[in-house]
């Protein structure tokens, strides 16, 4: 054997461009090594995985099917809760091949306890076949999860038009707040690393990124006369006399606009030693959804020229307007004087397929909308960033997928959790996310960090759940 073979060669029945993206995305971009489908160059010091009825191969995976059809099958797989599977019991004392290689397993490999493999062990397209190392299709159960597959199909949505965790297959049998496509990689790359202890694959470290939507730069200034008086009078009928005087005192310069947060939010960054990604609200017209002053007066142009590279927020009614998110978009780079590639929609509304080949028309490459709005959770079954692959077309767009897994509002708007629970809710998160090495990207606003009202003591909770994030890992 080679002191470390950096090629995995698959052998399998058929071949298609659905096979060679999740190829690429498992190997290439997950495991860090390159991949060959059906080669002959092979020789009995490779890594050779067959997929499908391999008998010659050393690792074999049940082919279920589901990678040969074709376009968007009315379809959803069978879910296998496999209960008490452990990691060691998972890594059958058959898959070492010697005394020599298990020892070198032993050297290779870390003393990290994968909890997930404790109990309820998710499989999609279960098939136990004989002579197969894994009891379900990986292969196809990864794309199942990054295409989207269930998004195509689906009629159902909310009152925003979303396609949102209720009306997901992990939902329905228990595991949206898993990201199973991680598990499954782990899974994968340990039971290989026992059979081929040489090999180097990449090790992922866990990892925390902020970003944030705004969707007001302001909640008094930018936003004239007439809405500020209407609105000085609502605050009065209302009975919100903090904010009867608030307003006033910002508008003459007295106090600092409660929205204003910025200088917080960066700082934090600092400090913690994390990105950060913020999404500009652009819209030119106001409705009940798009409440932005405008972003082109003095005080906020001031503002985002000091963040780099802004995304835009495309507004609420972006989803079926073209023209309105090519307009947002020019109108967001020429105050920012910089090429914006970068989106999350406005309430977080999408459709499959047609919002990622929109953003990709209007030049996007990176979208962070894939995320649940009433919870948390992994909605594409991974917290780490992919490529989009079209099943409609069988085409891999030139976009990627920031997927995010909580967002501030769904746990005080849709859960309803108080700041303690709230807090105790992302350390629950965070623990999960570093036992798997994975990416807790968190959507927050703005607003978040005003300390006004709602939002008091999140400034404080917020660092407090990145530092134990970080820290635990030491």
């Amino acid at each position: 054997m080679t002191d470390n073979p950096t090629t995995v060669f698959v052998r399998s029945n058929f071949e298609n461009a659905r096979l060679h993206y999740i190829l690429h995305y498992i190997f290439a971009e997950r495991l860090g090594v390159g991949y060959s489908l059906n080669s002959n160059t092979t020789n009995e010091n490779n890594i050779i995985i067959g997929y499908g009825n391999h008998e010659s191969t050393a690792f074999n995976i049940p082919d279920s099917g589901y990678l040969q059809l074709n376009g968007v099958p009315d379809f959803s797989p069978e879910v296998n809760l496999v209960n008490n599977v452990t990691l060691s019991n998972s890594l059958e004392i058959n898959d070492i091949s010697n005394e020599k290689n298990s020892e070198l397993y032993r050297s290779a490999t870390t003393t990290k306890n994968y909890h997930f493999l404790e109990k309820d062990f998710i499989e999609l397209f279960p098939a136990k076949k004989e002579g197969t190392n894994l009891s379900f299709d990986l292969f196809s159960s990864v794309f199942f999860m990054l295409s989207r597959h269930e998004e195509y199909l689906s009629s159902e949505t909310d009152n925003h038009g979303r396609f949102d965790v209720e009306h997901t297959l992990a939902f329905r049998n228990g595991f949206h707040q898993r990201a199973v496509v991680d598990e499954w990689i782990i899974l994968l790359r340990e039971k290989l690393q026992l059979l081929f202890p040489k090999t180097k694959f990449k090790k992922e470290e866990a990892e925390f990124s902020l970003t944030i939507d705004v969707d007001q730069i302001f909640s008094y200034r930018c936003k004239g006369l007439v809405r500020n008086a209407g609105g000085w009078f609502r605050d009065f009928f209302t009975v919100r006399f903090g904010a009867f005087l608030l307003r006033p005192a910002v508008l003459m310069g007295f106090k600092k606009d409660p929205f204003e947060t910025f200088e917080t939010i960066e700082n934090l960054g600092n400090r913690c030693h994390i990105p950060l990604q913020y999404f500009i609200l652009a819209a030119t017209e106001r409705s009940d959804f798009d409440k932005n002053g405008k972003i082109n007066c003095s005080k906020a142009v001031q503002i985002l020229n000091n963040i780099k590279e802004p995304g835009l927020h495309p507004s609420y009614d972006c989803l079926n307007n073209d023209d309105k998110l090519n307009l947002e978009k020019l109108h967001l780079e020429t105050i920012c004087q910089t090429n914006i590639t970068k989106a999350r929609r406005h309430f977080l509304r999408m459709r499959l397929p047609e919002s990622y080949h929109q953003l990709v028309k209007a030049g996007f490459t990176d979208d962070y909308t894939m995320g649940f709005a009433s919870d948390t959770g992994f909605r594409a079954g991974t917290s780490r960033p992919f490529r989009f692959f079209d099943i409609q077309t069988d085409e891999l767009l030139p976009l990627t997928v920031h997927p995010y897994c909580v967002m501030d509002g769904s746990l005080k708007d849709y859960v309803h959790l108080s700041l303690a629970s709230s807090e105790a809710e992302l350390a629950k998160m965070g623990d999960y996310i570093r036992s798997i090495d994975g990416r807790f990207e968190m959507l927050i606003h703005n607003e978040t960090l005003s300390e006004n009202r709602r939002w008091k003591g999140w400034t404080l909770m917020l660092e407090n759940t990145i530092r134990k994030f970080q820290n635990s890992g030491l």
